[in-house]
């Protein structure tokens, strides 16, 4: 019973004292980097809180310093660059629109969130949206060209035209409760959330809205494809002793509905509910 004991003991300390290759977090800019003008990783206002402080680092990125030259591009000047070339003009035809806030599960990442913030254009339609890091740091810029519509296809066409609309958590709700099938109450949902992953079904520009119940069931909203999800299973996918992690698809073969969680190594694996009512 003793050397049991002893056994016990000694595989409670292995365990405990075993190298770890959960992947952390990136490590973060120095204010120093952020904060000098002779920086690469210069922003007027490192780790932006205020609409003011947010708008003015995506102005120095887009306006105040080469990434505003045109000369690197041959050919047409992309939309996504021509929109914040005119949006700090005076009379400009576009505007700021809402600003909000997205976690996120991405290890490469160095905070856990970043910012989402839509342009508008003089139709009320948001033809662009940026992300920055949380340190200020622009990330991407996606634009939405309505002139190109008919070059698209069907589902092409439909999944932008929904991308030109901020979604508000009312509308996520509405489409939640026509999923299940019945009106899912406030009183059941415990919080809803964007979060953005490093996947084609919710980026950090379309991120994924994150809905979680008193029961702490987990639903997902994705508006890429404007589908309601629930989670079929979570798969363990941490890195080897070589820094690498299984090649996702060959963990989930079946298609593209899952999230790779880099935060929490594992890939979410996601189930459509498809629509009961409209």
């Amino acid at each position: 019973m003793k050397a049991l004991k002893i056994i016990l003991l000694f595989l409670v300390i292995l365990v405990l004292f075993l190298p770890s290759y959960s992947e952390k977090r990136a490590p973060r800019k120095s204010m120093k980097e952020l904060s000098d003008p002779e920086s690469p990783s210069y922003v007027p206002y490192p780790y932006p809180k205020k609409r003011e402080e947010i708008i003015a680092d995506i102005k120095y990125y887009f306006y105040d310093t080469s990434a505003a030259s045109t000369y690197s591009f041959i050919g047409e000047i992309p939309l996504s660059h021509k929109i914040p070339m005119d949006l700090f003009k005076p009379n400009s035809n576009y505007k700021f629109g809402e600003i909000v806030i997205v976690k996120n599960r991405t290890a490469s990442l160095p905070d856990n969130y970043t910012w989402l913030v839509y342009v508008m254009d003089a139709d009320g339609d948001a033809v662009m949206r940026i992300t920055l890091r949380a340190s200020g740091l622009v990330m991407v810029g996606g634009a939405i060209d309505k002139s190109k519509f008919y070059k698209y296809s069907e589902k092409t066409k439909k999944s932008q035209k929904r991308q030109l609309k901020v979604l508000k958590e009312k509308d996520v709700k509405k489409f939640f409760s026509q999923s299940l099938g019945f009106v899912v109450d406030d009183k059941q949902i415990k919080k809803i959330e964007r979060i953005g992953f490093d996947s084609p079904i919710g980026d950090y520009k379309t991120p994924m809205w994150e809905i979680t119940m008193k029961d702490k069931t987990v639903y997902y909203y994705g508006e890429v494809d404007d589908m309601v999800y629930r989670i079929s299973e979570k798969i363990p996918w941490k890195k080897d002793k070589n820094g690498l992690r299984p090649y996702k698809r060959s963990m989930v073969p079946h298609g593209n509905d899952y999230l790779p969680d880099t935060l929490n190594d594992e890939l979410v694996v996601l189930e459509p509910i498809h629509r009961k009512t409209e």
